[in-house]
């Protein structure tokens, strides 16, 4: 995973409503994860605003990220149950089944290709039996997200959109029952598919 070290400034610039789709996806994990005694995993977390969102709803969530200026900024925040820490590749470097959760949003696009599986085997690997991962996407089907994300996003330069039938029928293979559903709040800008093992 290349280091993506984007600030809440630079979204707020390069996406607009950026906020709000935050909140939106916040509101769709916090309906689907209903049990708050459960261990969260946010790969690609940023500097931290979901779980500025989400963290009353967890027992504890682990966020990591490839970038050293996102994790510091995400650690000043100072959430009680939160802890943030670095992690550079495609490798988790956590221990099998350790997580109920996996939160990738809006990360897949910036891995490439031929290295989405190997993570994909991962996220399986550090979640436990029963566990849910939810991945939050761009809709490619949108014509006016697919413009701003291949003409416009200086954010999302040189990344490849994931179309969501191919992913789901990839968690598939890989051992996941998955759903797929489009956010509908967002204008079907984005999608989600919800798997568990």
């Amino acid at each position: 995973m290349e280091p993506f070290d984007f600030s809440e400034e630079k979204f707020e610039t390069h996406v607009p409503f950026h906020n709000y789709f935050l909140k939106r996806k916040a509101h769709v994990i916090k309906r689907i994860v209903e049990n708050k005694e459960l261990n969260c995993l946010d790969i690609g977390c940023g500097s931290g605003e979901m779980e500025k969102l989400i963290y009353r709803d967890f027992k504890k969530i682990t966020g990591i990220d490839p970038s050293k200026n996102r994790i510091k900024e995400a650690n000043s925040i100072r959430l009680f149950n939160c802890e943030f820490k670095t992690n550079e590749g495609t490798e988790v470097d956590f221990k099998d089944n350790s997580f109920d959760i996996v939160l990738i949003i809006n990360v897949l696009h910036h891995i490439d290709y031929k290295d989405r599986t190997k993570l994909l085997k991962e996220v399986k690997r550090v979640m436990k039996y029963k566990g849910i991962s939810l991945f939050f996407e761009h809709n490619p089907f949108n014509p006016l997200v697919w413009y701003r994300f291949y003409y416009v996003s200086k954010i999302d330069k040189g990344c490849q959109m994931v179309y969501p039938l191919k992913l789901k029928r990839k968690l598939n293979e890989l051992g996941f029952k998955s759903k797929l559903r489009f956010m509908y709040s967002e204008g079907f800008g984005e999608y989600y598919i919800h798997a568990r093992i």
